[in-house]
């Protein structure tokens, strides 16, 4: 009998310590997976399973440079490298993500679905270009796969190729019926009418989808938005409130929480907190769009990214990712109670120069790029103090529009208080406090903006934003629905279109339905109840 190599024991104890997690010994299995990397240190199965108990432990600092470790350390196998790509996306590792993938092995062996998948955390870090060559390469091994065709119509709706993404969303659903969040995107890319909608084929889907389910979920969201577009009211509200049913059981958000974190973090952040500066330099000034989600925060990026130094950085969590890894503490979102726990221990320095590879990353080359997250508002204090050049624009929009335009969007899992009238209205006022407070102690550092006059007046907006930013105007600015440039956003059909008016009052038909959401808000109820009830 030959005596194992040392891969086999190496894969021997890695294996050993997924049993003891399946048999629900985390504490065992950290120990075993320690033990097999005293003895194989770069054995990539190990590395990752480590980080990933570790991560569940609420740790976040290791975990990340294991993950680093593994992707130092991971040999050209299809399989190992897209499980190391999974984790580099994990912890915002742009720049390692799109090296792993770039080897030549995976895009030879990887299978068509796990080329498409690994096409969508490109797209997370912002390299679409990438992402396209997985897609085709998928599409070229097997031209029915549903999950590439659907990943291809996604890219070209980004990149502004309505009518390629709508022939690959059909494809998609050929090849898989089942496949509806392809339905869901279908109805994003133009307005139905009464001779071009799909209300009758989403009724039926909704009855093919598992009850509750995310497909479901999808069904009665484009049932909203068609029945809308149509004027169907009632309709139109029955299915938004099915929606928000199945999305409200898997939410996490707690508005009083959510409360008690605001009013902690205004407490927290006083002018002589706020005095705290770090002294690293990046060598490009990153432009942080903040707001509400659907409050224009796209339109804005775009005219940002018209100007002929501003790249758009898209919508990332990198400044999220190292103030996790400062405070050592793997929270959801943008912030979290830990960084106020240890927060007169943040080294500011240390979170700049963190930050600063991925500001190279973002930037592609350029002086100036975008940093599109609307909720880091709640970061604007330690953005202020951590990266002193950055600069901060704000957008605000009418509070009722902009909770409905919430409400009624199909979120990722990362936007939980959007399916609860209650909810987005907790989380919009407690937006709208922090950002007061903001202003009023870092006056020079926050430029705000009104969506609606932005939108009446762009040119004068525009002119304003590029003086704020230190730079010259540029017409080009304006063009915001120019060819270039990719809009991974709920916004991506309407930006499109250029810089659009009127879009104020999309609630008023559903007034008698949103009561809570309008004394929530402290809107003049009897003003708007007298409406056009759905």
């Amino acid at each position: 009998m030959n005596p194992a190599s040392p891969d086999d024991r190496a894969d021997a104890g890695w294996q050993a310590g997924e049993q003891m997690l399946q048999r629900g010994d985390s504490e065992g299995a950290i120990v075993a997976f320690e033990a097999n990397l005293s003895r194989a240190p770069g054995h990539v199965q190990t590395l990752l399973a480590l980080s990933a108990a570790l991560s569940r432990k609420g740790r976040h600092r290791r975990p990340r440079q294991l993950v680093v470790q593994a992707h130092d350390a991971v040999p050209d196998v299809a399989q190992l490298l897209f499980a190391v790509s999974l984790g580099l996306y994990r912890f915002n590792e742009f720049a390692r993500l799109k090296e792993t993938l770039a080897r030549p092995v995976f895009r030879a062996e990887a299978p068509p679905r796990i080329l498409a998948e690994a096409a969508a955390g490109l797209v997370a870090a912002g390299d679409t270009a990438s992402a396209m060559q997985l897609v085709e390469r998928a599409l070229q091994i097997d031209p029915g796969c549903a999950a590439a065709l659907y990943f291809r119509g996604n890219l070209r709706s980004f990149g502004g190729d309505t009518a390629g993404a709508r022939a690959d969303y059909l494809a998609c659903l050929d090849s898989d019926p089942r496949m509806f969040q392809a339905s869901w995107m279908l109805t994003g890319l133009r307005t139905a009418t009464p001779g071009d909608n799909r209300v009758d084929r989403l009724l039926r889907e909704a009855t093919e989808a598992v009850p509750g389910g995310h497909g479901e979920c999808f069904v009665r969201y484009a049932l909203y938005k068609e029945a809308n577009d149509l004027g169907r009211h009632q309709l139109a509200w029955q299915s938004l409130e099915r929606a928000c049913q199945i999305g409200k059981r898997t939410s996490r958000f707690d508005r009083d929480r959510f409360t008690r974190l605001v009013d902690r973090m205004l407490a927290t952040f006083d002018a002589r907190m706020l005095a705290r500066q770090s002294t690293v330099r990046l060598a490009s000034t990153p432009v942080f769009i903040v707001g509400m989600f659907r409050s224009g925060t796209t339109l804005l990026e775009r005219i940002l990214a018209g100007h002929s130094v501003v790249t758009d950085g898209g919508e990332t969590y990198a400044f999220a990712e190292e103030v996790r890894t400062e405070v050592d503490r793997g929270f959801d979102g943008a912030f979290d109670v830990s960084v106020l726990d240890g927060i007169d221990c943040i080294d500011l320095d240390a979170i700049a120069t963190r930050y600063s590879a991925s500001a190279a990353w973002l930037s592609k080359g350029r002086a100036m790029f975008t940093e599109k997250l609307p909720s880091n508002f709640m970061n604007v204090g330690l953005i202020a103090m951590a990266l002193p050049r950055a600069k901060i624009i704000h957008i605000r929009r009418d509070p009722m529009d902009t909770c409905f335009a919430n409400l009624t969007t199909l979120f990722s899992g990362a936007v939980d208080h959007a399916n609860d009238q209650h909810d987005v209205a907790a989380y919009y006022n407690g937006y709208a406090r922090l950002m007061r407070h903001w202003e009023a102690l870092l006056p020079d550092r926050v430029l705000t903006l009104d969506y609606r006059a932005l939108v009446e007046d762009p040119a004068s907006h525009a002119m304003r934003i590029a003086e704020y930013c230190g730079l010259d105007y540029e017409p080009g600015m304006l063009d915001v629905g120019r060819a270039g440039g990719s809009i991974a956003t709920a916004s991506t059909a309407q930006v499109r279109q250029g810089i659009l008016r009127g879009r104020s009052g999309a609630w008023r038909p559903y007034a008698a339905h949103l009561q809570p959401m309008l004394r929530d808000l402290g809107v003049p109820v009897p003003a708007v109840a007298a409406g056009n009830p759905a």
